[in-house]
């Protein structure tokens, strides 16, 4: 999980100093005295013993350190001024560090701990050694507020300019259809809902052709950055960033909290990607809220109308639907509270997305700045000051919805724990068979792919040159076959196989590629192509299949038939690869494997068919097939 998602509320001064130092003891003592006895010894066993690496990493993942760190105004700051930087799941000081000045800083924050301490003289809290969770009634405000944006028709219109809701609706009728046939051949009763079918398209489409992941880099070389400071302002905050190659170059990173921007900059971390996204939903008439982990993550909840209405777990950032669980099972995250925010008012939806019990929740609840009886007032009050705003009517109806949906809170003790299927702990929760079926969990790797052999038709026998290429900029098949022309739209809908691969535009870099899933380790595609019902055989084939890789990425393109395979060249600067060695056949494979590539990224360092997106008469993949009689 990346660091970006805790909540900043003051400025950060780019040295470590006594003002800087000050910051720190805004928080509350309790937590002040916590988050600097935990820097304090991460200092102390790095200083001691320098070479041991696991001293050097710090896991998010860790109870304490969620609840310490992760929530406590100027502690993240602090360990980046410290020298940390930002890894797959961990923060790690780097091992050139400057042992001196590190063991000085560490002398530093000791020195104003024991005079913070001699100032106070509550023995109460000197003793406590627990952080308080950071969940107040401005956290809570804030969110009721900054939802209403996405209410205000003008920001809809400027949303709705943005979507492509006529090819999504294109798409999610076709995925209907097919869903239909295969349940008729099943002989469900189960009934499809297009509302469903249309988020996963819309999910699909903002996580990988409208918005995009950032992590800070140096504008100037591009290399990693640490953060010095973050400013705020009523409209964002600004995190500020500096590259040591560069000589303290800085580099700033704005997180704004106007959704006007996000359809602007389109970038940026789980807040940003939720509260644009959540917009997104509102825009195309779902009932959508807003949900907060206090502890550093933020997604969408979809109220779906479908045979057993109900609110469903939405995650941007990682293409999720309907997995509740997968933040507790398979992130390992130590839940304590998580919110909802919309225009109707604010709800505690935790129990969704844990399976404590009761009795292990309010243990861990207990941590909280306000405790299970001021959160409940708050609640009820926010939501009343919403509801004086609205009809009976719709008032009778948002009281009975949330009956309903708190009577699915209720917690059986035994039952949770069957809930769970191994691909939970993926980030997957189980569903009817059609919402299954749209999600390609049936056996599959694809949404209800449909294999596609490119063959001759009687009219096109004479010609004896068939001739396909596909544009991954405007995502398109053309199939060339003497003076006349073909299309087929859509990536797979020309394939013949395919597995656990994706077409990624960046609009940002204004390029467009098919690379691997996040979560696969090898990615690839299959074209297959049959003549046998024309009488002819294979003379020839000439391939060029263009690809970009990086790091450790690789591509490995084969063309096979006739129980022959021969390996064709990729790059992109590659040649036009002509081959003989399959005359005489009359089907074969054209088969293209994305694998390799280092870190979180290493699914985008193998990139297939890679092309500018303005580049629309370009076609990096084209097979020319030369065919003879027998």
């Amino acid at each position: 999980m990346q660091v970006g998602c805790y909540i900043v509320t003051v400025d950060i001064f780019p040295k470590m100093s006594q003002n800087w130092l000050i910051k720190l003891e805004e928080n509350p003592s309790t937590s002040y005295l916590s988050i600097t006895s935990v820097i304090i010894n991460i200092l102390d066993n790095i200083v001691k013993q320098p070479l041991n690496e696991n001293y050097r990493r710090i896991r998010l993942s860790d109870d304490h350190v969620a609840n310490t760190l992760l929530t406590g105004i100027g502690a993240m700051e602090c360990l980046f001024e410290l020298g940390f930087v930002e890894g797959d799941d961990c923060l790690v000081l780097p091992v050139d560090t400057d042992l001196v000045k590190l063991k000085g800083l560490r002398n530093e924050i000791a020195q104003r701990r024991n005079w913070y301490l001699q100032k106070n003289t509550d023995n109460d809290i000197s003793s406590q050694g627990s952080t308080k969770v950071r969940l107040n009634r401005q956290v809570l405000f804030y969110y009721c507020e900054s939802v209403l944006q996405y209410e205000d028709p003008d920001i809809q219109k400027m949303a709705r300019e943005c979507i492509p809701v006529e090819s999504l609706e294109i798409a999610a009728e076709r995925k209907m259809r097919d869903i239909q046939l295969h349940l008729k051949l099943e002989q469900s009763k189960e009934e499809v809902y297009i509302q469903e079918l249309l988020l996963m398209e819309l999910v699909s489409w903002f996580k990988n052709s409208f918005f995009s992941w950032i992590n800070p880099k140096c504008a100037q070389c591009c290399g990693p950055v640490n953060m010095l400071k973050t400013v705020v302002t009523d409209s964002h905050r600004t995190e500020l960033y500096a590259c040591e190659g560069c000589n303290g170059f800085t580099t700033p990173f704005h997180r704004y909290n106007d959704v006007r921007k996000l359809l602007e900059t389109r970038t940026g971390r789980c807040g940003e990607w939720a509260s644009c996204f959540t917009l997104m939903c509102r825009t195309l008439g779902y009932d959508a809220r807003l949900v907060l982990d206090v502890t550093d993550h933020l997604w969408t909840e979809v109220y779906l109308l479908s045979s057993n209405p109900r609110w469903v777990h939405v995650d941007p950032c990682e293409g999720v639907i309907d997995a509740p669980l997968m933040y507790e099972c398979g992130w390992k995250k130590k839940l304590s509270f998580i919110l909802s925010f919309s225009v109707e008012g604010v709800q505690d939806v935790t129990w969704r997305y844990t399976l404590l019990s009761p009795k292990d929740l309010r243990n861990r609840r207990k941590l909280s700045e306000l405790s299970e009886e001021e959160l409940l007032a708050a609640i009820l009050a926010f939501r009343q000051k919403r509801y004086n705003g609205f009809s009976v009517a719709k008032q009778k109806y948002l009281i009975r919805r949330s009956v309903v949906e708190l009577a699915d809170f209720l917690w059986v003790p035994g039952k949770p724990q069957s809930q769970i299927k191994e691909d939970e702990k993926k980030g997957r929760a189980s569903g009817s068979l059609a919402w299954r079926l749209a999600r390609g969990e049936m056996g599959c790797n694809m949404e209800l792919f449909k294999p596609h052999i490119w063959q001759l038709t009687e009219n096109e026998r004479d010609a004896k040159i068939l001739t396909v290429k596909y544009s991954c900029a405007l995502d398109k098949y053309v199939k060339l076959v003497g003076g006349n022309a073909t299309e087929i739209e859509g990536w797979k809908n020309g394939l013949f196989e395919v597995n656990s691969v994706f077409r990624k535009k960046e609009d940002d870099w204004k390029m467009v590629y098919l690379a691997r899933t996040e979560d696969a380790e090898q990615g690839s595609i299959k074209l297959k192509f049959d003549v046998s019902s024309s009488g002819l055989v294979v003379k020839s084939v000439s391939v060029h299949c263009q690809s970009a890789v990086f790091e450790s990425g690789n591509v490995v393109c084969m063309l096979c038939g006739a129980d022959i395979c021969t390996k064709i060249p990729t790059g992109e600067n590659t040649y036009v690869f002509k081959t003989t060695d399959l005359g005489g056949a009359q089907v074969f494979t054209l088969e293209a494997k994305l694998k390799g590539g280092n870190g979180e990224t290493a699914w985008q360092h193998a990139q297939l068919f890679r092309q500018s997106l303005t580049d629309d008469a370009y076609f990096p993949l084209e097979i020319q097939i030369e065919l003879k009689n027998v």
